[in-house]
């Protein structure tokens, strides 16, 4: 057991090698300085420069003037969306409004129509009611139009025979009366030459109808 250490030595082979004392010096460790972040931070960086007053005041100008665009902008990007919105829902309540009024003008137009078709029924009816009277202004109207002394030929209901027949005989010597059971009481014909006036209630009624409703007569 070797008892200190003995480096290897290149001898001749079989000679006892010469042992070598090794000696080592203590070292004292020197005092331990302390780090201190602070100090080295301080004297590693450079100095930082400090804005004056002046510089401060203008960026903060600067800042509120960008500010004040930035949202004058947005404030005029939305008031822009606003108004196209409000621009479509007044067009669209418009469109609403003209759609309420057209169907509102067609069921007032309908109502109308309904009622001045009663009306005139109303009033065919009641002249209806006074055939003879009825038939009378119709002649007189046809004594205008024609001339009185011309042969012409009166047709009416059975119900209105006896009546024209005499009224005839007095204003109107030239015509002939004839009967229909076809006609309704009120309802003539009267042919001639010179012309031809027919009284055909249901007739009037279509015609009635037909101008009501804007309608075109036949041609």
């Amino acid at each position: 057991m070797r008892t200190r250490y003995e480096p290897p030595h290149a001898g001749v082979p079989g000679e006892t090698p010469t042992p070598v004392a090794v000696s080592f010096a203590r070292v004292t460790p020197s005092a331990v300085v302390p780090w201190v972040l602070g100090e080295a931070a301080a004297n590693s960086m450079p100095p930082v420069a400090v804005p004056d007053e002046d510089a401060i005041a203008h960026w903060r100008e600067q800042a509120r003037v960008e500010g004040l665009a930035l949202g004058r902008e947005q404030a005029e990007a939305e008031l822009a969306a606003t108004q196209t919105q409000l621009a479509d829902d007044v067009r669209a309540s418009l469109a609403s409004v003209a759609e309420l009024r057209a169907s509102l003008v067609e069921s007032y137009r309908s109502e109308l129509a309904d009622l001045a078709i009663a009306v005139a029924e109303a009033v065919i009816q009641r002249e209806l009611g006074d055939g003879r009277a009825v038939l009378e202004g119709f002649l007189q109207q046809a004594l205008v139009e024609m001339d009185p002394h011309e042969r012409c030929t009166i047709t009416v209901g059975s119900a209105d025979a006896a009546a024209i027949t005499d009224w005839a005989r007095e204003r109107w010597p030239a015509a002939l009366v004839r009967e229909d059971g076809a006609l309704r009481p009120g309802e003539l014909r009267v042919e001639a030459k010179s012309g031809r006036i027919e009284v055909d209630h249901a007739e009037r009624m279509a015609r009635v109808r037909r101008l009501v409703l804007g309608e075109r007569e036949p041609s």
